[in-house]
């Protein structure tokens, strides 16, 4: 699971998408807690200087890691579907409103659009 977490060349179904998109979403989540809950912490005892430690350094490691698990899988999914990934570079617009309504509709179209059948996959003819 590991291996196809990260790939980036491949195929990936509604299913597998799911699972793994939950996946870099956790990771994504505990990147986000554990970056923020020591300046939390710094800031609710007053102290002015922002700490950093192995949270903090472990948290943008776990960012890291889910923001590129997210998009490995979500490119793998518009190859399924037979769409160029290009459309992705639409949640990399700098307005606000075009990038949420690029990645609600994205992650909507690539929960509920059926993929393509594979083209390299030859399949067996039934001659009248």
């Amino acid at each position: 699971m590991l291996k196809s977490l990260f790939a980036f060349d491949g195929r990936l179904g509604r299913a597998g998408y799911a699972k793994l998109t939950f996946v870099s979403m956790v990771m994504l989540m505990i990147g986000v807690f554990s970056i923020a809950m020591p300046i939390v912490a710094a800031q609710m005892n007053g102290e002015q200087a922002t700490p950093v430690g192995f949270g903090v350094i472990g948290g943008v490691i776990f960012l890291g890691m889910g923001l590129w698990s997210a998009v490995a899988c979500s490119i793998r999914r518009m190859h399924d579907m037979g769409y160029s990934p290009l459309w992705l570079t639409l949640c990399f617009v700098p307005l606000k409103e075009v990038a949420l309504i690029a990645v609600f509709g994205l992650t909507i179209a690539m929960s509920f659009i059926p993929g393509r059948p594979d083209p390299r996959v030859i399949r067996d003819q039934v001659e009248p």
